[in-house]
């Protein structure tokens, strides 16, 4: 009986239907109740009869609360129209000297105002009538504009909340930046206008005039979001584009989503995203059109049609049938603690039609055997070298990526992870390598990306297309084996796979204009270097210290590594690179092992190198080249085949550079690798060469490293063009195979760049997760050189690394404890997010935001960009000295705006900068005549600099404060981010540090503390207290797995989480769920419009009755106030 509780009629009526029963039309409610009990699905399957119960009554108290809430425009419309007329009557009844009459009170002023305007709509989509209504009681009090805005906040009440917080003064000061960005924060997106357009329908008691009217406001109001200002054209590419957007699956809307941000895709814009974004998921025209394509596979799909079932029929079962009491979500496939119905899947307007056309179909699984009827091929196999190692792969011609079982290589480090599918449809994780493949030993290695897995049941699989990688030489036996194979598909990634191209193969698949791609290749294939190049007249000079020959005997080495050196001896010779010598000086060889398996024969000139004079050529440093790239949207990099030896050795001092061997002494006519001054002498070649295209930016050099960046394709190939000309007129060999073209996507000097971004590389990042705990000085040093590359992208650098640079003082123990251990693993996590910074771009606004405490400075460097925000696009930590901890708090913020200025001089001289501060004296300080010593020097070195300076209080400063406090404190040791945050929050709420005091001292044994973080205990768990400013966050989480009802909802949450009032808060959120307000559509039959009361034409006849509340209790504890209007008064 406890689950037929409570229902209403109505409710009983749906049950019995939906369990089978037929209910007479005038049966009473215990006659529906019995009919129900004696069901046989009610007696077997009750947990089924709770969830259609639970289903009906979340339903219906749905619609309850749609009836209540869809009358709310047109309500807010009555009572805009009232306050029109409300301002009509005081303009008919004012007189005209009454405006220059003397001026209202600031606070009778905002109750007048607050009477001439409606109130704050729920809906954003009405947020446009409350501003008109205001806006027209400004005009008729005569508000002064320095007052709009504080009326407008106290009108927006609570809603300002978020807006009094991030805003600055002058947009506070401001109605129209104010009234801008309170639109931008509850105003609905482009794409929720639309479909408010599209799925309005007619009220029952609304006419076909006024829904034409609520159509057209609503349809104005889309075109106002999307800025279509009487332009026709745009407006129909908008209806194009929105109508090619409908046509699109969900992964394609999801990715035009974040595409398109703020604006919106024209049509041929929009053609032009799918089109790379199904070329990059590697599919083909014929898979995008046809969503039923079947995967490449030998093996049958057996295909049963199964009987349709009538509506009534679905809900029988015969008697001896098996109950299944396992649901699941036949939209989602959700099931367990997440099941909910289909009807309320979030997901199921999402499904695709051609889905639902197959539904009555299912495809036979589980069959061990196979029918004698069906052929079976012969497998093919092959025999291929694998890092030197022998390994049997199946050709598999439906395979997209060669795929090696793990268990073969171990301990091969991985480049990356993969998601592939296999052809049955079952998504499997795995991970990415680079390997060495030859077909046989005396065959020349190919290095070629491939995929390991650990659920590969044979050796490996390699397509057979990928066999013209290989020289055209004698390949291993075929030998035949009957394994049960099965096809890769890839998705979401670029070609599947990425080997060492030569001239006739250049990798130009990101390049989709046919005609830019053919005069790439048309580029590269016509390269050739001037038989007479022009002359730099620069050569190689060796200056020494003192004229004592080094002179150090040959190593000995192994036969194999003795012909590999014969060889490239005698090619060098041939090349006139070097020749035999009868110098005194002498320096031996050794042979280094380059990726793709070759040797390089290196010269050890360590002991000649002390005695060289350096060259005085500057090198150019990593950021200042990186900062050129700002406005860089397309690049392309060149690399020259043995860079060196384009500069010739001084006659005079090719003795100098002799080597031996185990086959002679011989000298370089050409500069080599590993003498010290050979990178600085290459420089200066480089930058004669090309010192027109260096000045115009055409072309950014370091080292031996080119960058071409250009605003489109266009630009890049004109670029290009120059640049190959220049490098074909002086002689220089470009090596094609390491060249990148045209490319929005580069990783150049260890990072990322793309999009005026840049970001750490992931190989670079993988280093650094993957480094092991230092064990010693050496290995901490190598640590935080590694991490310190990357040093701009992690705020507070410096205090975190504190416990580790620590160790490196002079007399400090090697001592790697927990504080050590907590700052290793939280620079290798921050570094391991992938952090992304702009990059700088000169003319734009700079404001540098400083703090400083004892442990140490910080500061940010934020450049408003093109958006019309502030992005940081330099961090800056330095950690304080034991005498500069002993300052003042006044004396460290001064000092901490002084060695920012140092460290961004680049960036700041010549340009008028905005600095921000919580240190109000400074500006006070810098306009005084007397200054101490120490505050002087430091006022000297600013004055080279054209600054103002703007105050701000510390909680403004929160981003810079973080910096220059001692961040170590903030990690925690849990893995969990959530955990995380939640302990941060935990320190800021007053309540919980309270309980945790308590806690400390053993006054309260139901919480307890583990790492940081409060625990309450309660029926055998450990729940998380979770701060007051955190509960809507994980509310809304734990609400997002599903969309659950609110009693699912505080089930999932009361397992891990404890939030006091929990139910009041999990309504509000659900009630405010845009997915669920969509999804929940209203169903049966509309409202009907408001009618006016009539009124007598005496008073105290009709009476408005209301209350307001609950307040502020009074001294007598009064909270509402009781509201009585005479109808004939108003």
């Amino acid at each position: 009986m406890s689950i037929l509780h409570n229902l209403k009629k109505i409710d009983l009526k749906l049950l019995a239907e939906e369990l089978g029963e037929t209910v007479p039309e005038n049966a009473k409610i215990i006659e529906i109740k019995e009919l129900i009990e004696n069901s046989d699905l009610f007696k077997k399957d009750k947990e089924f009869v709770r969830g259609v119960v639970k289903s009906i009554v979340e339903d219906r108290t749905t619609k309850e609360f749609n009836n209540q809430s869809a009358l709310e425009i047109e309500k807010i419309k009555l009572a805009q129209l009232e306050k029109e007329i409300e301002l009509q009557r005081l303009k008919n009844q004012s007189l005209p000297g009454e405006r220059t009459s003397a001026p209202l009170s600031v606070e009778n002023l905002i109750n007048s105002i607050k009477t001439l305007t409606i109130p704050v709509p729920e809906k954003p989509e009405a947020l446009h009538l409350f501003f008109t209504s205001s806006e027209k009681a400004f005009a008729t009090k005569g508000v002064p504009n320095g007052l709009q805005a504080e009326i407008l906040i106290n009108l927006l009440g609570d809603k300002a909340n978020n807006v009094l917080t991030h805003a600055t003064e002058e947009e506070l000061s401001d109605y129209e930046k104010l009234k801008e960005i309170f639109l931008a924060e509850f105003q609905p997106t482009p794409r929720e206008c639309l479909s408010n357009f599209k799925n309005a329908q007619r009220l029952p008691n609304e006419s076909h005039m006024q829904f034409a009217s609520r159509l057209t406001a609503t349809f104005e109001y889309y075109c106002q979001v999307r800025e279509i200002k009487k332009d026709f054209k745009r407006l129909c590419d908008l209806i194009v584009a929105d109508k090619l957007y409908e046509t699109f699956d969900f992964k394609t809307k999801e990715y035009i989503g974040v595409r398109e941000g703020k604006t919106w895709f024209s049509p041929t814009e929009l053609g032009r995203e799918c089109y790379l974004f199904f070329s990059s998921r590697g599919k083909s025209l014929r898979e995008i059109n046809n969503s039923k394509l079947c995967n490449r596979s030998n093996e049958p799909q057996v295909i049963n049609q199964a009987p349709e079932a009538s509506k009534g029929e679905s809900f029988r079962r015969n008697k001896n049938q098996n109950i299944k009491l396992e649901r699941i979500c036949f939209v989602c496939g959700a099931k367990g603690e997440y099941f909910h119905f289909a009807k309320n899947c979030p997901r199921r307007f999402e499904k695709n039609k051609n889905e639902r056309e197959v539904s009555n179909h299912f495809v036979a699984s589980g069959i061990s055997t196979k029918p004698k009827s069906i052929p079976r091929n012969k497998l093919e196999f092959i025999d291929i070298l694998v890092d030197g190692k022998k390994i049997k792969f199946l050709k598999d011609s439906g395979s997209e990526l060669i795929i090696i079982n793990k268990k073969l290589f171990p301990s091969k480090t991985t480049a990356g992870n993969i998601q592939v599918k296999s052809c049955f449809g079952n998504e499997i994780l795995c991970q990415t390598a680079n390997f060495s493949f030859a077909c046989h030993e005396h065959c020349k290695p190919v290095e070629i990306d491939a995929v390991i897995s650990d659920q590969l049941k044979m050796e490996g699989i390699f397509p057979p297309d990928c066999l013209k990688l290989f020289e055209q030489n004698e390949l291993a036996d075929v030998q035949d084996e009957q394994i049960n194979s099965f096809s890769l598909e890839i998705q979401n990634i670029l070609p599947f796979f990425s080997a060492v191209l030569d001239n006739e193969s250049l990798d130009l698949t990101h390049i989709f204009d046919i005609s830019l791609r053919d005069q790439v290749q048309h580029l590269v294939k016509g390269y050739e270097p001037a038989k007479e190049p022009k002359g730099t007249d620069l050569r190689l000079n060796v200056v020494l210290r003192d004229e004592i020959p080094v002179s150090q005997r040959s190593r000995r080495m192994p036969f194999a590594e003795q012909k590999i050196v014969d060889k490239q001896i005698d090619e060098w010779l041939e090349k006139g690179i070097i020749k035999p010598s009868c110098s005194y000086y002498a320096s031996p060889i050794l042979l280094t092992k380059k990726r793709d398996g070759t040797h390089r024969l290196c010269v050890d000139f360590r002991q000649l190198n002390k005695k060289v004079v350096k060259d005085s050529f500057p090198m150019a440093q990593v950021e200042e080249v990186l900062d050129h790239l700002g406005d860089g949207k397309v690049f392309s990099t060149l690399d020259l085949k043995n860079g060196f030896f384009h500069v010739p050795v001084e006659e005079k001092c090719t003795k100098y550079l002799a080597f031996t061997c185990h086959a002679g002494l011989y000298e370089f006519l050409r500069t080599s690798f590993g003498l010290s001054t050979s990178p600085s002498v290459f420089l200066r070649f480089i930058y004669n060469v090309f010192r027109d295209l260096i000045r115009d930016n055409t072309i950014l050099i370091f080292m031996d490293d080119f960058i071409i960046p250009a605003r489109d394709e266009i630009q890049g190939l004109e670029k290009l063009k120059r640049v190959l000309r220049v490098a074909s007129e002086y002689g220089l060999e470009i090596n094609f195979k390491k060249c990148q073209f045209l490319k929005r996507k580069i990783e150049f000097l260890g990072y990322v760049i793309e999009e005026g971004t840049i970001r750490p590389s992931p190989s670079k990042t993988t280093a650094v997760q993957n480094f092991p705990q230092p064990k010693n000085v050496k290995q901490m040093q190598s640590f935080l050189g590694l991490t310190g590359y990357f040093r701009k992208f992690v705020p507070g650098y410096s205090k975190i690394a504190k416990p580790l640079s620590d160790m490196l003082r002079n007399g400090a123990e090697f001592e790697f404890g927990p504080m050590q251990k907590q700052a290793f693993d939280r620079l290798k996590e921050l570094l391991c997010q992938s952090p992304v910074l702009p990059i700088f771009q000169q003319g734009k606004p700079i404001e540098l935001h400083t703090d400083a405490s004892s442990h140490g400075f910080g500061a940010v460097l934020l450049q408003r960009s093109d958006d019309g925000e502030l992005h940081p696009i330099h961090y800056m930590s330095k950690k304080t000295s034991p005498q500069q901890e002993k300052l003042s708090s006044y004396e460290l913020e001064v000092l901490a705006i002084v060695e920012a200025l140092k460290k961004f001089r680049s960036y700041l001289l010549g340009t008028n900068i905005k600095i921000v501060t919580d240190c109000d004296a400074f500006q006070k300080t810098m306009q005084k005549r007397d200054l101490t010593p120490k505050i002087a020097r430091w006022a000297l070195l600013l004055e080279e600099f054209e600054y103002q300076v703007v105050h701000r209080s510390g909680q403004q400063m929160r981003h810079v404060d973080a910096l220059s406090r001692n961040a170590v404190c903030m990690v925690t040791r849990s893995q969990s981010e959530i955990t995380r945050n939640i302990a941060t929050a935990q320190e800021a709420d007053e309540h919980i540090r309270l309980l945790k005091t308590l806690v400390e001292k053993g006054l309260r044994d139901d919480y307890i503390m583990k790492e940081n973080v409060l625990f309450l205990q309660g029926g055998g768990r450990e729940l998380i207290v979770v701060p007051e400013a955190m509960e809507l966050e994980i509310i809304r989480g734990v609400h997002n797995k599903g969309h659950f009802a609110a009693q699912k909802t505080e089930d999932l949450l009361k397992r891990d989480f404890y939030i006091s009032n929990v139910k009041k808060k999990i309504e509000q959120v659900i009630m405010n769920c845009i997915e669920c307000i969509l999804c929940n559509r209203k169903r049966g039959k509309g409202e009907g419009l408001l009618n006016s009361i009539p009124k007598d034409k005496i008073p105290l006849s009709t009476y408005h009755v209301d209350f307001i509340g609950p307040l502020p209790s009074t001294n007598k504890r009064y909270q509402h106030i009781f509201t009585v209007v005479d109808a004939f008064t108003k």
